[in-house]
């Protein structure tokens, strides 16, 4: 074999691996996706609480959908989904964001917000901007020393719940950020609306 060959058939070998490296690149990418699609993510960890239990009337009788509250155990969160910030509030204690498999998670933090203990956030996104699960999307007054559960408590509830057959909350004591939290189950086809 000749020298030319010798080098195509290097070229060519090397062109082959690094396709077949991009081929397992991506279909482990699209696992991946796959593993996320229905699911939110805790974004923030701390002792989790159901809907029904959350001390706020509005949230806690299911009018905004489905979902948890979340006692944190920090003064951060972050996007519990892949997709695009689609609400936000002048006051800042609250962010909406629209899964890219269509999960709306409105994230409210704070009982009482609605008054006079709106200071001290800071919402670190702005509306349309593309986030992932992780980024960082608002800081918030916490006190780490808070056991009594007076501090901020965050609500993390999906409005659009009717569009799904169930939403089941996977996490049911304490929750690390990142863990997931709830899982939207979609409707057959033929099934009636709930």
């Amino acid at each position: 074999m000749n020298l030319f060959h010798k080098i195509k058939k290097a070229i060519v070998k090397k062109l082959v691996k690094r396709i077949l490296h991009r081929f397992k690149e991506s279909h482990d990418q699209r696992k991946a996706l796959a593993a996320r699609q229905g699911k939110v993510f805790a974004p923030v960890g701390g002792r989790v609480l159901p809907m029904a239990d959350v001390p706020d009337d509005i949230f806690g009788q299911g009018d905004l959908g489905d979902g948890c509250g979340i006692w944190p155990d920090a003064a951060e969160l972050v996007s519990p989904v892949d997709g695009t910030v689609s609400a936000t509030m002048p006051l800042e204690h609250m962010v909406g964001i629209t899964s890219d498999d269509g999960i709306e998670v409105l994230l409210h933090v704070g009982h009482g917000t609605r008054d006079d203990q709106s200071t001290g956030f800071e919402r670190l996104v702005e509306k349309g901007q593309h986030v992932e699960v992780g980024t960082r999307v608002m800081t918030f007054p916490h006190d780490a020393d808070d056991t009594t559960g007076s501090g901020h408590l965050v609500v993390v509830a999906i409005p659009n719940s009717a569009d799904y057959a169930s939403v089941a909350l996977l996490a049911t004591e304490a929750v690390s950020v990142g863990q997931p939290l709830l899982e939207a189950t979609a409707k057959r086809p033929d099934a009636p609306s709930r």
